[in-house]
């Protein structure tokens, strides 16, 4: 009877013990306190690149796990992941609760090393000393595997191209393989393209050679640390036994070095554009003469070293008033060459001459800096006289150029067939002519009756609606004038060239001759623009004065 009664009540008994711990642990941060933080290290001896862990656990939870403070561990250690748990156990009714840091940390420098001690509210961990070794070539037997790493230059203006290049050396067989990537505070980091494979006997070792290019762009001037990429895999070793192999673990880093960015130049006259080599280039078909009215394909070609496509300015396309232009779409392109990387803004355009005559087409120049020799420079195709004459086949009235005191003017002349020949015209040649000229006008005046025909109708509509006031003209400056009154720095940069070429004929690059207050309010718009954040901080307010 008391057997069942027991069995009966143990259920029953088990219940009131599980509430009474949850109780427990639900009350227990009311008096639970952290009051211990330990840290320790899967290793104190490590080499240069090789990865370690450190655990850090306190004993309470924690619920913002950003406030444990791990800055101190800079600049000697590279944090590389970081994650965190939580655990709460109940054990003969004592609550224990536990918050765990897990970091993969891998050390820069070779000597002695602490990490320092770390503080969470108050409560601080216990320092670690480290021993941080050197990677010589005895790590691996025989050097199976190296690590080669080049940067082009160790100074460079904001926004200048760096060319960083990696050659993995692999003489044994691979079963893990990563690269980390180079790191550089304030700069953009791209790797270029796909990694180039290729083999390489070096002595008398033959390689399967990795080879992977990085693109660093700084974006902010100062002294920065530049951290080289780090290889870590793992390796096939054998090892006593010819028939058996082990898996060995292997970490190279390369060369760290200091960089030394230098901010852009105040007085520099355009789009910000710095390497140590721009050209600008001209094809197109030559011939002598160029006849009216056919189009003549031209190719201007930007190249710039060291840059990226998308900081190539917009080159100002001129041709003067007697050539119509007709540009198709701008190509871009990049590619390394010599270990030199490459950018190409690619510009075909179809010119069409209106006027017979010697035509002179206008200078093209872009502004650029110079990194080697720290001046600007400019980058020019010439200008050209083309020889234009009329279509021997075409006896139309045509306006032929005519110079004068330096201008290009117009006068309207009959042209005719010219004979290369100095053989007298035939009556019959004569007589041909007349009657191709008698059609030419015929057309024309019933061409001219069919239009006036057709649109007296549309005249009479049209008289009773109002007409438009606002030439292109106008539209291109009231776009301008919203984006200046909206602040909007990207925009006014993009429009004002285009506003000024459109309604006066004028390059960005002339308008520091005529009028150099609005050119330099223009420059340092520009200039501002570079940085991220730095738009946010930019007044349009001066410039839209000056232009109004």
């Amino acid at each position: 009877m008391v057997t069942q009664k027991l069995g009966l009540n143990l259920p029953l008994k088990m219940a009131v013990k599980l509430t009474l711990a949850c109780l427990m642990l639900a009350l227990s941060p009311l008096s639970h306190a952290l009051s211990s933080l330990t840290s320790k290290v899967s290793s104190h001896s490590v080499m240069v690149g090789e990865e370690f862990t450190l655990v850090i656990q306190v004993n309470d939870t924690i619920i913002d796990t950003n406030s444990l403070d791990i800055s101190g561990l800079k600049p000697l250690f590279t944090v590389h992941q970081n994650s965190v748990s939580r655990n709460n156990s109940i054990y003969n009714g004592v609550v224990t609760r536990t918050t765990t840091w897990t970091l993969r940390i891998v050390a820069n420098k070779k000597g002695s090393a602490v990490i320092p001690a770390l503080s969470l509210n108050g409560v601080s961990s216990n320092p670690i000393v480290m021993s941080i070794t050197a990677l010589t070539s005895t790590t691996l037997k025989n050097k199976e595997l190296m690590l080669e790493s080049e940067l082009n230059s160790n100074v460079a203006y904001v926004g200048q191209q760096l060319l960083y290049k990696v050659k993995l050396y692999v003489g044994v067989s691979l079963l893990r393989a990563e690269l980390v990537a180079p790191q550089l505070q304030g700069a953009e980091i791209t790797q270029l393209g796909e990694d180039q494979d290729s083999s390489e006997i070096v002595d008398g070792k033959r390689y399967r050679i990795i080879t992977r290019f990085y693109n660093i762009r700084p974006e902010k001037a100062g002294e920065f640390e530049f951290t080289a990429a780090i290889f870590r895999g793992d390796i096939s070793v054998r090892t006593s036994s010819y028939r058996s192999s082990r898996s060995t673990p292997v970490t190279l880093i390369g060369e760290n070095k200091k960089i030394t960015v230098r901010p852009i130049p105040d007085n520099f006259p355009g789009e910000w554009l710095v390497s140590d080599m721009v050209v600008l280039q001209d094809d197109w078909h030559q011939q002598a003469p160029y006849i009216v009215g056919q189009p003549i394909t031209r190719t201007i070609t930007l190249s710039v070293a060291n840059a990226a496509p998308e900081q190539l300015p917009n080159v100002a396309l001129n041709f003067g008033d007697n050539v119509q232009a007709y540009p198709d779409k701008l190509q871009s392109q990049q590619r390394i060459k010599d270990n030199v990387l490459i950018a190409q803004s690619i510009q075909r355009v179809a010119l069409v001459p209106t006027l017979v005559g010697d035509l002179q087409l206008p200078e093209i120049k872009v502004p650029w800096f110079n990194s080697q020799t720290n001046q600007v420079e400019w980058a020019r195709i010439g200008a050209k006289t083309i020889t234009v004459i009329a279509d021997k086949n075409s006896p139309v009235s045509v306006p032929v150029a005519v110079s004068g005191d330096g201008n290009t003017q117009r006068d309207h002349r009959n042209i005719t067939a010219v004979p290369t020949s100095k053989q007298h015209i035939q009556a019959s040649d004569t007589a041909l002519q007349f009657w191709r000229i008698l059609c030419v006008v015929l057309a024309g005046l019933l061409l001219v009756a069919m239009i006036i025909i057709f649109r007296r109708p549309r005249i009479a509509a049209q008289q009773s609606m109002p007409l438009a006031e606002s030439s292109a003209d106008e539209h291109d400056y009231h776009v301008l004038r919203q984006a200046l009154t909206s602040n909007d720095v990207a925009q006014v940069s993009r429009l004002m060239p285009l506003w000024l070429m459109r309604c006066y004929q004028l390059n960005i690059t002339e308008l520091i001759d005529i009028d150099p207050a609005m050119s330099e309010l223009y420059q340092q718009l520009t200039i501002g623009n570079y940085g991220k954040d730095a738009a946010a901080n930019i007044d349009c307010k001066p410039l839209q004065r000056a232009i109004s």
